[in-house]
C-alpha cells in the first residue's frame, strides 16, 4: 500500500548487522535523506535491520539488533543478563557519549536528560525496521546528530493475534501480544510485552578495608576491597496502541501511544560478616505520543506534519537504604513541518522543527548529606529550518546539498539547596548553529557505488549536563547552564562494489574533529562546602578516525557469511585546563574499542534457520589518563564470544533457541564481571 511506503518518510521527520541475513540492495530508506531512496543511491554509509532479522536472532530490545553493524558500539552486558540493564550507552565511530548520537522511535526523540537511551521502552516485537546512518547529519535533524542517527520505525499492521511466550537463564520470563486489524479507511493496533529476570550475583566492593574484605588489584593498578555480593531483580513492562486513518489514496493520519516502566529491586544483599548491604533501587516509566500526517495528493509535492512528546515521567532512584528518594522527570517535545519538491532534476526538501526538553532534579538526602535536601531545574529549547537539495547531474552522478540553520537556549535554570545558601538563579544562556553538508554519490555501473561527503554537526549540553546538582562521597556535581554547544567537522569517503552476485565487498573511510569537547572536570570548592566539587566544560579539541571494511558471500541457495571490521583511533588535544591537561591531554577516549570485528554465518530454507555469529570487541580505557591494566575489576577487558541461534517456523507457529556466549568466556566489564554462558527459548503463535 502507498500509506505503508510513506509511513518511512513519516518516521524520518523529526529534530532534527544483525543485517548479517539480510540482502541490502533493493532496500529503500528515507533516514539519510528524509526522503525515500535506493539503500545503494544513499549519500551516507546506512544500515537496515528488519523485523525478520530481530525474530531470526531472538533479540529483545532494540539496540540487541544493533551490535553487529560496523561502527557501532553497545555497552549491553552480553546474553540474557544484559536484559536487566537500564541504560545501554550507544557509540557511532568513536563517539565517546551516547548523547552524540540521536535515537528516533516513529520520529520523536528518545533521548532521555543525560543523552541516554530508555531501551526498555521499545520492544523488539514492535519493530518493523531499523535504520542507521553513519556520519553527522545536523544538516537535516539539529542538535545530538553528530555520530549519525539510528531510526526505529514500529509496526502499524499486525497479524489479527500473535502471542509469544520466553524462558531462559535466571528465571528470565518474557510475553508478548500482538493485535491488528482494518475496518474500512481505519487500521488500529494493540501491542504488548512483559519481561522479568533475577540478576546474576555481583561483586559488592568499597574503598575501605575490613575483617573479612577481600584485598584485589583494579584496572587502574591501585586497590579496592570486596566486602560482599549483590543479586537484585528486574522487570519492565510496555503497551502500544495505534490508529491510522487512510483519509484519501494520497493522504492519512497516524497515530501512536506507548507506555512503559522498568524496575530493578534488590532481592540479596549480604557482606562477608553476615550483615546487611545496602543496595540502589531504581524504578522507571515512560509515556510516548507521536502523530504523522502525510499529503502526497498534489503533484511533485509532499507535505508531512509530525507531533510528539517522550515523556520520562518517573525517573526514581534510591541509592542505598539510608538515602531518600532521588527523583528527576523529564520531558521532550517536538514540532515539525517539511516538504518535499520536485522540480526536474532537483529533489528540495525545506523544513523547520522545534524541541524543548524539561527537567527537574530533587534528592531528599543521602549518606553523605542526610536531611538535606537539594533540588535543581532547568530547560533547553532548538529552533531549527533545514534546507538541502538532491540533484540528478547524471544517470551516474547525484549531488546532496544542504543546511540547517539552530537556534539554541538554555533557560528557567534554577538551584536550591538550603544549607548552601541557595536558591541561585542563573541566566539564559543561547547560541545558534549553521550546520552544512555536501555529498556525492557516484554509481559508474550497478555493482558499485562510492560516496564522498564532508560536514558539521553540533550537540547543545543535555539537561545533565547544564543542571545536575548533586553531593556525595565524591564531592558536589554543580549545575554549569553556561555550557556551549560542542561541534565536529567529519569527513566521508567509501566505495562498497558486487564483484560477482556471490561475493560484496565494501570500505568506507571516516574521519572526525571536535571542537569545544564537553567533558567533567575537577574544581574548587566553588560552593564552600569543605569538599572538592566538579561540573561539565567545555575543555578540549579531540579527534576519532577510522575505517569500516564489509565483506558478504553468498556461495550457496539459503546460505550466506558476512563479515565485518571496524577500526578506530581517538586522541583528546588541545586542553585549556592545565591541571586536566596533564591528566587528559594526547589520551584516547574511555570506553570506545579500538577494534571491533563480526563474523556471521546463517542459514534459511523457509523453515528451519540459524545463525552463528562470532563477536569481537578489543581494548578499551576506563580511566581517563588510560592507565588501565586489563583482566582486572573497574576495567574493561577485551573479548570474544560466539552466540548460536536455532529456530524453526511455520505459517502459525516459530520457535527458537538462543545459546549466547556458547564458550563460556570470562571477563570484566567495569565492576560487573561477565555471567558466561546463558540461554534464551522462545515460542511464538499467530491466529
Amino acid at each position: 500500500m502507498r500509506r505503508s511506503c510513506f509511513i518511512l518518510i513519516l518516521a524520518s521527520l523529526f529534530t532534527a548487522n544483525s543485517v548479517f541475513a539480510e540482502d541490502k540492495l533493493e532496500e529503500v530508506v528515507i533516514t539519510a535523506t528524509k526522503t525515500q531512496q535506493a539503500i545503494e543511491e544513499s549519500p551516507a554509509t546506512i544500515d537496515v535491520v528488519t523485523s525478520e532479522t530481530i525474530k531470526k536472532t531472538d533479540a529483545r530490545f532494540a539496540d540487541e539488533t544493533l551490535r553487529t553493524v560496523p561502527g557501532v558500539f553497545i555497552e549491553r552486558r552480553d546474553g540474557v543478563v544484559g536484559l536487566s540493564d537500564s541504560f545501554a550507552p550507544i557509540h557511532l565511530r568513536g563517539m565517546p557519549n551516547a548523547s552524540q548520537t540521536l535515537v528516533l522511535m516513529d520520529g520523536q526523540r528518545m533521548n532521555n536528560y543525560e543523552g541516554n537511551i530508555h531501551w526498555w521502552s521499545i520492544p523488539a516485537e514492535s519493530i518493523d525496521r531499523i535504520e542507521v546512518v553513519r556520519g553527522p547529519t545536523s544538516s537535516l535533524y539539529g542538535g545530538g546528530a553528530m555520530g549519525g542517527v539510528v531510526n526505529i520505525i514500529t509496526k502499524t499492521e499486525y497479524s489479527p493475534l500473535e502471542v509469544s511466550v520466553g524462558r531462559g537463564s535466571y528465571k528470565t520470563e518474557t510475553a508478548s501480544l500482538g493485535h491488528g486489524w482494518s475496518f474500512g479507511d481505519f487500521t488500529y493496533n494493540i501491542a504488548a510485552r512483559s519481561m522479568k529476570m533475577e540478576d546474576p550475583e555481583q561483586t559488592s566492593t568499597t574503598w575501605r578495608a575490613g575483617t573479612n574484605n577481600v584485598e584485589v588489584p583494579t584496572a587502574d593498578g591501585s586497590t579496592t576491597f570486596i566486602r560482599g555480593a549483590t543479586r537484585q531483580e528486574s522487570s519492565s513492562n510496555a503497551l502500544s496502541a495505534g490508529l491510522t486513518w487512510d483519509m484519501s489514496e494520497d493522504s492519512y493520519l497516524n497515530l501512536k501511544f506507548t507506555n512503559a516502566n522498568y524496575k530493578l529491586d534488590p532481592q540479596e544483599r549480604e557482606t562477608f560478616d553476615g550483615d546487611y548491604l545496602s543496595s540502589s533501587y531504581r524504578e522507571h516509566a515512560t509515556n510516548t505520543y507521536t502523530l504523522h500526517y502525510y499529503n502526497g495528493a498534489m503533484e511533485n509535492l509532499e507535505i508531512l506534519f509530525n507531533a510528539g512528546l517522550t515523556d520520562n515521567y518517573k525517573d526514581l532512584f534510591i541509592w542505598n537504604n539510608s538515602s531518600g528518594d532521588s527523583v528527576r522527570p523529564n520531558s521532550h517535545y517536538t514540532l515539525g513541518l517539511q516538504a518535499n519538491i520536485t522540480v526536474a532534476k532537483n529533489i528540495l526538501t525545506i523544513g523547520t522543527d522545534w524541541t524543548l526538553g524539561r527537567v527537574t532534579n530533587e534528592d531528599e538526602g543521602n549518606l553523605y548529606v542526610a536531611n538535606d535536601s537539594q533540588t535543581s531545574k532547568g530547560s533547553t529549547r532548538t529552533l531549527g529550518f533545514y534546507l538541502q537539495d538532491q540533484f540528478n547531474i547524471t544517470d551516474m552522478v547525484t549531488l546532496y546539498a544542504g543546511a540547517r540553520y539552530d537556534s539554541w537556549k538554555a533557560f528557567n535554570a534554577e538551584t536550591n539547596c538550603a544549607s548552601q545558601g541557595y536558591p541561585v538563579y542563573t541566566p539564559i544562556n543561547k547560541d545558534s548553529y549553521v550546520s552544512p553538508k555536501i555529498s556525492l554519490v557516484v554509481r559508474p555501473d550497478n555493482l558499485t557505488t562510492i560516496r564522498a561527503s564532508a560536514g558539521d554537526a553540533f550537540r547543545g549540553p543535555t539537561l545533565w549536563e547544564a543542571y545536575k546538582y548533586s553531593r556525595g562521597r565524591r564531592g558536589t556535581s554543580l549545575p554549569n547552564p553556561e555550557l556551549d554547544p560542542e561541534t565536529v567537522r567529519s569527513y566521508e569517503l567509501g566505495v562498497e562494489r558486487a564483484i560477482i552476485p556471490e561475493v560484496k565487498v565494501g570500505i568506507t573511510c571516516f574521519s572526525n574533529h571536535f571542537k569545544d569537547m564537553i567533558y567533567e572536570v575537577d574544581t574548587p570548592d566553588l560552593d564552600n562546602d569543605g569538599n572538592e566539587d566538579y561540573l561539565y566544560r567545555n575543555v578540549a579539541k579531540a579527534s576519532s578516525n577510522g575505517y569500516e571494511a564489509t565483506l558478504g558471500l553468498f556461495p550457496i541457495e539459503h546460505v550466506s557469511l558476512l563479515c565485518n571490521f571496524t577500526k578506530t583511533f581517538t586522541k583528546i588535544r588541545d586542553v585549556d585546563d592545565p591541571t586536566l591537561a596533564e591528566q587528559i591531554e594526547g589520551k584516547k577516549f574511555t570506553r570506545i574499542p579500538e577494534t571491533t570485528y563480526n563474523i556471521g554465518l546463517a542459514y534459511d530454507n523457509g523453515a528451519l534457520f540459524s545463525n552463528i555469529t562470532f563477536r569481537h570487541v578489543g581494548d578499551r580505557y576506563a580511566e581517563d589518563d588510560n592507565s588501565d591494566h586489563f583482566d582486572e575489576i573497574n576495567g574493561f577487558d577485551p573479548y570474544s564470544v560466539v552466540d548460536i541461534n536455532l529456530g524453526y517456523r511455520t505459517e502459525k507457529f516459530e520457535l527458537t533457541g538462543t545459546l549466547y556466549n556458547t564458550f563460556d568466556a570470562t571477563y570484566w566489564e567495569s565492576y560487573d564481571e561477565c555471567a558466561g554462558r546463558t540461554f534464551m527459548i522462545k515460542a511464538t503463535v499467530k491466529l
